[in-house]
């Protein structure tokens, strides 16, 4: 693991006096197939903007020519063109978090990890007191749906629901694989989308945890 969490926890189903916030958690990684060399987990956290924020995915989509292909699937004019729509805007400051290893294949457990960072980070940045976390992860299985409900939850945080999806039905997945996907390629020496990450961190749209 790259960094430490030293952020406030969300606080736990505990309490009752005060009203709970609500959020959702949509993750995708990458990087199993490096055997440890690289892997990172891509968190996108909202509260109640989800409905608009995927009609604005959905359009820039379209726009780009993209559609509903994945990152490694897409070609390069339309990878620039869905960036430049989507990670130019401020909708999404302050909301994309990622986490990079470098070692170790426990993919579960780093993900996990990587979750409770993000959830962290946003819960401090926007001073949420109690709160309530709906996860969305690209192809999680039950065995993997389990494990990183119970890791979540040891570190304090109330998963109210977790459940898997396929990119192909959510525009936020795709956008977590987006992210994933630019992150690595900067990672592996793509110099033009080091350029871009470091832009992007510059803004405050997405940050490394």
């Amino acid at each position: 693991m790259n960094k430490t969490n030293k952020t406030m926890k969300p606080m736990t189903k505990k309490s009752t006096n005060i009203r709970t916030e609500k959020i959702y958690c949509y993750v995708d990684e990458t990087g199993q197939d490096t055997k440890g060399w690289l892997f990172i987990t891509v968190s996108i956290i909202i509260e109640n903007e989800k409905i608009p924020l995927e009609i604005f995915l959905e359009a820039c989509e379209a726009k780009s020519g993209r559609h509903k292909r994945k990152w490694l699937k897409t070609r390069n004019k339309e990878k620039t063109k869905y960036i430049g729509l989507v990670l130019s805007s401020a909708l999404f400051k302050e909301k994309i978090y990622f986490r990079k290893y470098d070692q170790g294949r426990d993919y579960v457990q780093m993900a996990a990890d990587a979750i409770v960072g993000a959830i962290e980070a946003y819960a401090e940045r926007r001073m949420l007191g109690k709160t309530a976390v709906i996860i969305i992860i690209d192809g999680l299985n039950s065995v993997e749906k389990a494990t990183i409900s119970r890791i979540i939850r040891k570190n304090g945080i109330f998963v109210d629901k977790i459940r898997g999806m396929r990119d192909q039905s959510s525009s936020l997945i795709r956008l977590a694989d987006t992210v994933a996907g630019i992150v690595r390629d900067a990672e592996e020496g793509n110099a033009k989308l080091q350029t871009v990450v470091n832009e992007l961190e510059q803004k405050g749209v997405i940050s490394e945890i």
